[in-house]
């Protein structure tokens, strides 16, 4: 808060700037002139909150100099000191909506506690007129943001507060808080490329018409808003026009209702949580939709989730195993046993739709990649060349439903099938050496002459046909193999590089260190922590 002291006794000014507690008055900078002229020109510089002046100076008096500046600055705050206690000064003082005005000669105290007045009206009149901005900042805010707002407010326990009443005024001035409320979630899912629309146009046109649309219906206290991207969130209180409760019953209706307001725009889901009594408890409804709206996954688009609070819902135990049957069907080139597995394991999870997304999608990504190591080892034109692991893991994270999942690895599935054939015909021997070392390298006797007696061929046609097929040697494959399992173990698991080495096929530990750092360029130690 900035001062202009105008006085033309040089004793005058500097008494009071040096006695006056300016710090504790709340006063930051003070400027001080010896006339009218010089505190005019000071003043338009500096722009004063406080103007404390005297009446009688030359050139031009302080009556004369302070109707210039409230003209510049109507706000300024004016304080006159005079010994001259006329009815004109007194006239111009009031013209001039003086906060005080004081006679020569006064006491210090009298003067401070004139400042404090004055100080102190700067201070309201300054919270007044941010109150005003903030106001009007919050007006100038479209409606649509300053709805979803109030509706993401209250997604949390503690919604309450000055800032998310005064919001409800603006947007929902007419609101019944009393009575029963619930909250629906509506998913917004991604296109059936995987991508979604993430501009903020589309969900702002289903906001305004689930809007318009509820405004025609029996219900007029509804809160609607994005709570992200893909979710909106919408708060009902559950009142008819009429003022009448509707019962829980209805509550299916309310449902079908806004899928039929959706399903002409988009694909979703719709979760419901259950009714609470009373505004202040919408966050507990909106936890109990939360949590069936996790369910959907294991649903099909435009499906309503509802809340079920007794339903025991089960979870599927994956096991360290629970791949295995997939991969031997890839192993045996069995097309029909690899779509029967995956149909009918997520026939099973749709019945254990309690299963963490999370522990399926990561289930379905390791399917995922056993395909895609199988496909690069014949060829198979089942992925694009571009396509890495860390694609497809993103491909299946984005995913909204197991049957997307389903669909896409059966699709790929068919591919991989129809595009490894003809090598599978030409070299079946070759495929079937290859499923003998995968399912025996960790076999520390595995040789080439131990296979050769077990096809009952020679060494040297083995070696022949497996380097045709495979493009390269029958011993190579064999540490190939040792070592990505070795990988997995030093990965995934807590076990001893010595116990690793022994279940790939290595009793030499050394010997299996030594290889491992031949294939991948650093021991089995540094793999683990890299």
């Amino acid at each position: 808060m900035r001062l202009l002291l105008v006085d033309d006794e040089r004793f005058t000014r500097e008494g009071i700037y040096s006695l006056t507690p300016w710090k504790e008055l709340g006063i930051d900078e003070v400027i001080t002139a010896e006339d009218g002229e010089d505190g005019l020109e000071k003043a338009l510089l500096s722009a004063p909150e406080i103007v404390l002046t005297d009446v009688k100076m030359p050139r031009m008096d302080g009556v004369a100099m302070s109707f210039q500046i409230r003209e510049k600055f109507p706000d300024c705050s004016i304080i006159f000191m005079s010994g001259y206690a006329d009815k004109e000064y007194l006239k111009s003082a009031i013209r001039l909506s003086a906060v005080n005005y004081i006679e020569k000669p006064f006491q210090p105290d009298e003067l401070h506690s004139t400042l404090r007045i004055a100080a102190e009206k700067y201070r309201s009149q300054a919270a007044r007129e941010n109150s005003a901005n903030e106001l009007t900042h919050k007006l100038h805010l479209s409606l649509p943001a300053i709805r979803t707002k109030i509706a993401v407010a209250l997604l949390h326990p503690s919604a309450s507060g000055t800032e998310l009443d005064e919001y409800i005024r603006i947007a929902y001035p007419d609101l019944r808080r009393e009575g029963s409320w619930i909250t629906f979630l509506i998913l917004l899912l991604n296109d059936t490329d995987g991508t979604a629309d993430t501009g903020g146009a589309i969900q702002d046109a289903i906001c305004d018409l689930l809007d318009s649309r509820l405004a025609l219906s029996d219900f007029s206290h509804v809160i609607i808003g994005q709570k992200s991207d893909q979710v909106i969130v919408v708060h009902m209180n559950l009142t008819d026009r009429k003022g009448e409760a509707v019962p829980s019953s209805q509550i299916g209706n309310i449902c079908y209702m806004l899928c039929d307001i959706l399903k002409s725009t988009c694909r979703f889901l719709l979760a419901t949580g259950h009714p609470v009594d009373g505004f202040e408890q919408i966050y507990d409804s909106y936890q109990t939709a939360s949590i069936c709206l996790q369910r959907g996954f294991f649903h099909k688009e435009n499906a309503v989730l509802f809340y079920e609070e007794k339903h025991n819902h089960l979870v599927y135990q994956f096991s360290e195993d629970s791949l295995r049957p997939f991969e031997k069907a890839l192993q045996q080139h069995d097309e029909t046993a690899a779509c029967s597995y995956v149909v009918s394991l997520v026939e099973r999870l749709r019945r254990f739709d309690g299963t963490l997304v999370s522990s399926v999608k990561n289930f379905f990504i390791r399917a995922y990649r056993c395909l895609y190591e199988s496909a690069r080892l014949y060829a198979s034109t089942a992925f694009a060349p571009e396509e890495t692991p860390e694609t497809l893991d993103d491909r299946i994270w984005k995913m909204s439903f197991l049957s997307d999942i389903e669909q896409e690895l059966l699709n790929r599935l068919h591919v991989f099938f129809h595009t490894t054939d003809d090598r599978y015909t030409q070299y079946p021997l070759a495929c079937q050496l290859r499923l003998y070392i995968d399912e025996n390298y960790e076999k520390e006797d595995l040789s080439l002459q131990e296979i050769a007696e077990q096809f009952s061929v020679s060494e040297s046609y083995l070696c022949v046909l497996f380097k045709k097929a495979f493009d390269h040697t029958i011993n190579q494959y064999i540490i190939d193999r040792r070592i990505e399992k070795a990988k997995e173990y030093l990965k995934n698991t807590n076990k001893k590089i010595k116990e690793i080495a022994e279940l790939v096929g290595y009793r030499d530990c050394n010997y299996f260190i030594r290889i491992f750092k031949k294939t991948t360029g650093m021991t089995p130690a540094d793999y683990r922590s890299f």
